[in-house]
């Protein structure tokens, strides 16, 4: 089997706090090594699922957050933001068998996150399965 992992921070453990996002300050390393883990938590699940490939795409900001040297053997990385008109999902293809989502949260005005938002793009409709 072939998985697609996209991995945001905002969901991701412990982060309360906008300033815990970005890159430039220096607790947010904390954070970033948080997010690493639990990406790679959910890699080792799915290999022991009977997964043998993980293309892991940083959906964060600059997409510069995940330390690639704790991922496991079979996860690619895909860093940095692209111009990919599928933004978070970039890379994706109908050649992956599932897809799972990490760090992710609320969309604006929901309960439940502090740092719940939603992303404007230019898109307005997605189908999904012929949906």
């Amino acid at each position: 089997m072939k998985l697609y992992l996209s991995a945001d921070i905002e969901g991701t453990c412990g982060i309360v706090n906008w300033d815990e996002t970005k890159l430039e300050c220096e607790f947010s390393q904390h954070y970033r090594t948080q997010m690493s883990k639990e990406i790679t938590a959910a890699c080792d699940g799915a290999t022991q699922s009977g997964v043998h490939e993980i293309l892991v795409k940083d959906a964060h900001d600059s997409g510069r957050n995940i330390n690639p040297n704790i991922l496991p053997e079979n996860v690619k990385i895909l860093r940095g933001w692209t111009k990919d008109p599928l933004v978070m999902m970039a890379g994706i293809d109908e050649s992956f068998d599932a897809c799972i989502f990490t760090g992710y949260h609320s969309g604006a005005t929901c309960n439940g996150n502090p740092l719940s938002h939603t992303m404007d793009i230019d898109y307005d409709y997605f189908k999904i399965n012929d949906e």
